[in-house]
């Protein structure tokens, strides 16, 4: 699995669609051609297609402080980490992508 990290949401959706991850659906217009039916995304099945992604989003983190909630019961201040997640199961990493790899030494999730 390749964990990427991304300034935001878009530059990843953007990054993701170049890489080859992302889908478009086509209609015809009345002259038959085609033409984009919304915004790329990413395949509704999986299956088979080479890779699986999971997007994580923003990823929070306890600050070490806690405050508390209406019922009176200490709860962790989390704060957020730059950047947006995304991780990708696939062999090899997109040129493009490449920028924006990272290696967590204590990933906060798992797939």
């Amino acid at each position: 699995m390749k964990r990427y990290c991304f300034p935001d949401e878009a530059t990843s959706l953007s990054l993701l669609n170049e890489a080859g991850y992302m889908v478009q659906d086509y209609v015809k217009d009345e002259d038959g051609n085609d033409v984009a039916d919304g915004d790329p995304h990413f395949p509704h099945n999986m299956k088979g297609q080479g890779f699986d992604i999971m997007v994580i989003g923003t990823i929070s983190k306890p600050t070490g402080e806690t405050e508390q909630d209406a019922e009176g019961n200490d709860v962790p201040v989390m704060a957020a980490l730059d950047g947006w997640h995304v991780d990708i199961l696939t062999n090899g990493v997109p040129e493009c992508l490449e920028a924006y790899l990272v290696e967590p030494k204590n990933p906060v999730h798992c797939v």
